[in-house]
């Protein structure tokens, strides 16, 4: 006959007859898998976990119940951890619980009456806690909707000199990795990529609020008094002016933001950046694919004391090729430990330069996916902004 409960018991104790007696007797009512130690345990949830419940034994040879309880918390923080022990000191109690965060602490001998109430109190915990997950995943990903509905604008389409594609990938749902694009006309385009502090909702608002004061300053320092006598305000003034309304308050909250504001001037061929803290530019020659990363000096945002931001400027060719990206992209690592990092990066960027944006992005991340070994779920959050200069036609 098959248990009532889908929730699985681990059941931990090197007392064989325990073991065997307390299974067959609870059986019908939950599924129980047993151990007869702390590493069998281990081992055990390693390879059949999750449980919902793990009761333990204090006192087992070699990983003794507290130090074994631990380890469940750091492995499967949700699951309810109960010991049972015949010790009957209260130190032992007292760190059981601090160590293990012990939801029940019964005595030996205990009775099998008194260990199914314990079991079921575990179980009500237990899908309490689901309850309070699933809601935050729900939330996390409405976050999320919103984010890409609202706050992930497409690049420009018909830009006069250049194409650009751009993809977002976010590691919690909602992320801190923001892009934006403000193509003053079919010449001239700014893009931002930005990288906050953290990940998860709160990163996401502070990255929203980020966007929100580009564009206020935009349109105060194109419309209002400050505006300049010809001309866009430069990326330094954008950026200067951005230090001095978001800095200290980033800074009261304990977060930072990495920026880099980048203006491609389409007619005189001419990339103006402001770096702060953030990821090189990756530029890539058209004519021969040599690679050459652009950095500026800038800290990120929020950090105190700042010299005003400074920009600098170079020129570009045309079939020349622009990526910018977090840092999600270079520290993405395989099982061995060893990072994607940017020889890799640049090698693809070489061979996939004479492809469309949308396609080098593609094959980037194709090749991203293959080194960290998933297709989804990454540590970090992933941004990528392609800008390809249109090459010479005939």
């Amino acid at each position: 006959m098959s248990p009532a409960s889908p929730y699985r018991i681990l059941l931990v104790d090197d007392d064989e007859h325990f073991l065997a007696s307390t299974a067959r007797v609870f059986h019908q009512r939950w599924p129980i898998v047993t151990a007869p130690s702390g590493a069998a345990g281990l081992a055990v949830l390693e390879r059949e976990g999750p449980f919902a419940v793990v009761v333990s034994d204090f006192s087992m040879p070699g990983l003794d119940g507290i130090r074994f309880l631990a380890e469940v918390r750091a492995r499967a923080p949700d699951t309810v951890r109960v010991m049972l022990t015949g010790v009957g000191d209260l130190s032992v109690a007292i760190e059981a619980v601090n160590e293990g965060h012990i939801f029940r602490f019964l005595t030996k001998p205990c009775a099998t009456a008194t260990l199914a109430r314990a079991i079921e109190d575990s179980l009500q915990q237990y899908r309490l806690i689901e309850t309070e997950r699933e809601a935050r995943q729900q939330e996390i990903r409405i976050a999320a909707e919103i984010q890409a509905a609202l706050l992930l604008e497409p690049p420009p389409a018909h830009l006069h000199g250049a194409s650009v594609a751009a993809l977002t990938i976010p590691s919690a749902g909602a992320d801190g990795d923001f892009i934006d694009f403000f193509d003053h006309a079919p010449t001239c385009l700014d893009v931002v990529v930005g990288d906050v502090m953290g990940k998860g909702i709160p990163a996401a608002l502070i990255g929203a609020g980020t966007k929100t004061r580009f564009s206020r300053i935009l349109t105060r320092l194109l419309t209002g008094a400050d505006r300049p006598a010809a001309g866009l305000p430069s990326p330094e003034a954008i950026m200067r002016r951005l230090q001095d309304e978001l800095g200290d308050r980033l800074f009261d909250l304990h977060r930072f933001v990495t920026l880099c504001y980048a203006r491609f001037d389409l007619a005189t061929r001419r990339l103006t950046y402001v770096d702060a803290g953030h990821m090189p530019i990756v530029q890539v020659a058209g004519a021969d694919g040599t690679c050459r990363e652009i950095k500026g000096t800038g800290c990120p945002l929020g950090f105190p004391f700042l010299p005003p931001y400074q920009e600098a400027s170079l020129e570009f060719a045309p079939g020349d090729l622009f990526l910018l990206f977090s840092d999600g992209l270079l520290e993405g690592s395989n099982a061995q430990r060893e990072s994607f990092g940017l020889p890799r990066l640049t090698d693809l960027l070489g061979r996939h330069r004479h492809e469309a944006p949308a396609a080098i992005l593609e094959a980037l991340l194709r090749a991203f996916k293959a080194f960290v070994g998933r297709e989804e779920g990454f540590h970090d959050d992933l941004s990528m902004v392609v800008v390809k200069i249109d090459a010479p036609t005939g």
